[in-house]
């Protein structure tokens, strides 16, 4: 069993977590905030995986983390132009630059 999945995938741990996600991705898009319970989630990705053709069983599924929240994101621009931009952070450096300002 172990050299099916040796064969059939280039990185077993990477991938098998990714389907797994994509999985738990699923059911929280694709219900109410109410419905998305960790029994009710879990139960889900259960029916949803099967790794079967890998050589492998899924045994046990646990869901370690889990919070209802309110998500913020923050969308920006383009942010690439002060990637390698000259930040000054100490007080010194500060200091300098404002003297030379006011002279």
């Amino acid at each position: 069993m172990a050299s099916l999945l040796r064969i059939s995938l280039h990185q077993a741990n990477q991938t098998i977590c990714q389907i797994v996600e994509g999985a738990f991705s699923e059911y929280i898009i694709t219900n109410d905030v109410e419905a998305c319970i960790p029994e009710k989630i879990i139960a889900f990705v259960k029916a949803q995986i099967d790794l079967s053709e890998y050589g492998l069983n899924l045994t046990a599924l646990f869901l370690t983390d889990f919070a209802k929240v309110r998500t913020y994101r923050l969308i920006q621009g383009d942010l690439n132009r002060y990637a390698h931009a000259d930040i000054h952070t100490d007080n010194e450096r500060r200091s300098a630059r404002s003297e030379h300002v006011e002279n």
